[in-house]
């Protein structure tokens, strides 16, 4: 990361991020099942589902931000990111002990697959100090949620299948303030998201899978006020207001 000197006029800064991160898991599932018209007498060994997941990420972005002054008081500033996710997912379930019962998949299936998502995203806003001890912003910025793979799928077909990038858009307007000679702060915003291809888990037969089945907006009120009555003292309340709901949201081919 390289940051701009102190003596520069603008602020910015550039930079390279990387990840690696390789996970495991498994899950197993006993099944018992009894009937009204057969007594409750479990099988030794019980049958069981067991699902095993090895998901590799190699994560690579490049940024880069900057602020400038168009006067005294105001400021404004922008930044973009370009995000690249490689993803290898391996999942399989061939070492269960089936007994001809399925409670995640409906087949036995071993799937390796991979994948790329990527996104440029970035934000832009403007900033005054209304006073000395007073700011006021607004910005827009635009983020995502990587894409992946299905965590518990139904059979092989679906294993194969990736759900795509989730994406928000969030709108914002505050005001950040120190008076009393910092003794009080008082903080606040006022925000708006709309969120697209949103990300939601659906029990489809068997599995439950993530699906891109939807929108939703959220919108609300957050403030914050501070307040150090003497040395080592302070009142501290917050209060938030949220007003989220789904735009659209697609459950078995049928817009809720």
């Amino acid at each position: 990361r390289l940051l701009s000197p102190q003596t520069s006029a603008w602020d910015w800064v550039v930079g390279v991020y990387h990840f690696k991160q390789e996970v495991a898991s498994d899950s197993t599932q006993l099944i018992y099942r009894t009937s009204s018209s057969a007594p409750a007498t479990a099988p030794s060994p019980l049958p069981y589902e067991l699902t095993s997941r090895v998901a590799d990420l190699d994560s690579l972005a490049v940024f880069g931000d900057l602020t400038v002054p168009v006067s005294e008081r105001v400021n404004v500033f922008g930044g973009v990111r370009y995000t690249e996710d490689d993803k290898d997912y391996h999942v399989w379930n061939d070492g269960s002990d089936l007994s001809n019962a399925f409670v995640e998949a409906s087949e036995i299936y071993d799937v390796m697959v991979s994948d790329t998502f990527s996104a440029v995203t970035w934000r832009a806003g403007a900033n005054s100090d209304l006073m000395d001890d007073v700011l006021l912003y607004a910005q827009v910025a635009r983020g995502f949620k990587s894409g992946g793979f299905q965590n518990t799928p139904e059979n092989a077909a679906e294993a194969q299948v990736p759900y795509d990038p989730e994406f928000a858009t969030q709108y914002e307007i505050g005001q950040k303030g120190t008076f009393f000679d910092g003794r009080l702060i008082w903080n606040n915003s006022i925000y708006y998201t709309d969120y697209t291809d949103l990300q939601t888990r659906q029990q489809v037969g068997f599995g439950t899978v993530t699906l891109n089945a939807g929108a939703a907006t959220i919108k609300g009120y957050e403030t914050q006020l501070v307040v150090l009555p003497f040395e080592g003292a302070q009142v501290a309340v917050n209060y938030g207001y949220t007003d989220a709901k789904f735009d659209e949201l697609i459950q078995s081919g049928e817009d809720l």
